[in-house]
């Protein structure tokens, strides 16, 4: 079983963006497999970044932190050197995040608004995440089929259908979680999706 560790310093964020809000909360403080630092909790594991004092962090398989909390504590770069350096699956979430970005790159990363964390989706993924070791950070957004937003994306750039942003990097970030596939690969994966294969 994979642990999760949530590092937010404001409980009123999860209040106001679960679906269920007090009850949802409860469901995620429930959970033996993850660990719900909010409010007073949070600065234990942020002390313990800034004092290098890593025993109990890098118990968990997947960390979940307020990006907005990093940068204020200039810890931002640490915690992806970390995550780096020892595999941890990272998910980094803000309200000032307007697109979310998904690498399989060095280290599973996510970057996302806090509302597409704090979702109706984010109980479920908590649980497959820690019962399952295929499950992708990404699944938090687009749910058990993320593959076929990114199959979609991957296909019109293949197409050379013009491709809002920079299409070079759009294409490494899909090439990391998908593989480099050529359009008939693409084509039969959306299918297989689509029809349940």
């Amino acid at each position: 079983m994979r642990k999760i560790l949530i590092v937010d310093d404001r409980i009123q964020r999860q209040m106001e963006f679960l679906p269920g809000q007090a009850e949802d909360v409860k469901k995620i403080d429930a959970m033996p497999q993850v660990r719900n630092a909010v409010g007073d909790q949070y600065t234990k594991f942020i002390d313990d970044i800034e004092n290098n004092n890593l025993i109990e962090i890098l118990g968990y398989d997947l960390w979940v932190f307020h990006r907005s909390l990093l940068v204020t504590r200039k810890l931002l770069n640490k915690v992806q050197g970390l995550a780096k350096e020892h595999g941890k699956a990272l998910i980094l979430f803000s309200g000032g995040v307007t697109f979310s970005t998904y690498s399989q790159g060095e280290f599973p990363l996510l970057i996302l608004n806090s509302q597409g964390f704090y979702s109706d989706r984010l109980i479920g993924f908590l649980k497959k995440f820690s019962e399952d070791a295929d499950t992708k950070i990404i699944e938090v957004i687009y749910g058990e089929n993320w593959q076929l937003t990114y199959l979609f994306k991957y296909r019109q750039i293949l197409q050379g259908v013009v491709y809002p942003g920079n299409a070079r990097e759009t294409m490494e970030e899909l090439e990391s979680a998908l593989g480099e596939l050529d359009l008939p690969a693409v084509n039969k994966k959306i299918d297989n999706i689509l029809l349940g294969i």
